[in-house]
């Protein structure tokens, strides 16, 4: 979402549509990532748990919001592990 009108960002950002009931999530964030997205998913997940929704947080080292994507085609990739483990 683009602009500078704060109740569309608000409206577009799933922070303020969280309920319960709602499926698990893994959300995840990586050390190299954009400046703002490390809060953004601590905060989201804060928001999930706090509304009784089962939400796992992982942090991705020596990786970026890109790198992480791309990365996640090798088999000892941090990121496939852990949505493998959490699919299960």
């Amino acid at each position: 979402m683009f602009g500078r009108d704060k109740q569309r960002r608000r409206e577009a950002s799933p922070l303020f549509h969280v309920k319960s009931p709602a499926p698990p999530f893994l959300i995840s964030y990586c050390q190299w990532d954009y400046p703002t997205l490390p809060a953004q998913a601590r905060r989201f997940v804060a928001s999930l748990q706090k509304a009784g929704v089962t939400a796992e947080l992982l942090f991705i080292p020596r990786e970026n919001h890109i790198s992480e994507m791309i990365s996640i085609t090798r088999e000892d990739d941090a990121t496939a592990r852990a949505i493998l483990r959490f699919i299960k």
